[in-house]
């Protein structure tokens, strides 16, 4: 398995889902955050497809980026659904809330947070280095009876 704390297979991952050029994040942006203490990343285990990158302060969790490498073969929900199964299940810890923004035209990534429980909060207009509007949403864990175990 190869360390996903090295900010160029990081860089790699996101460049190959997206295309050359197409990413958000510079290769200084992974060294930047992969330095910082709050910096976690998910991945699941041995394989390096895809990864989810976070910051966990105080209960709450701000994805910083997701990435896969091939998009449409369903690794990106598969990613999301096993992060949030790990931070919302019967074993989790004090997390109460995940925050994230996407790009206002990355349609498809939007309808995926919209199904997983994800509730659009805001608009940051041109957010982005190439000027594109970043939507914000939120993801509550929900409270869940004795029967229903979903996250």
């Amino acid at each position: 398995m190869k360390n996903l704390k090295n900010p160029s297979l990081l860089h790699e991952i996101e460049h190959e889902g997206l295309g050359e050029g197409q990413g958000h994040w510079s290769y200084d942006d992974y060294v930047s955050e992969v330095a910082s203490i709050e910096s976690r990343i998910f991945y699941v285990a041995g394989v390096a497809e895809g990864f989810v990158l976070y910051r966990d302060v105080g209960g709450e969790v701000e994805i910083m980026n997701l990435a896969v490498r091939r998009k449409g073969e369903g690794h990106g929900r598969a990613l999301l659904e096993g992060f949030l199964a790990t931070l919302f299940g019967p074993l989790s810890g004090s997390t109460h809330t995940v925050f994230l923004e996407v790009a206002a035209g990355n349609t498809a990534a939007r309808a995926l947070y919209e199904k997983l429980g994800f509730e659009k909060t805001g608009l940051r207009k041109s957010y982005y280095r190439n000027g594109d509007d970043a939507v914000t949403y939120a993801r509550p864990r929900k409270k869940v009876s004795d029967d229903d175990h979903n996250v």
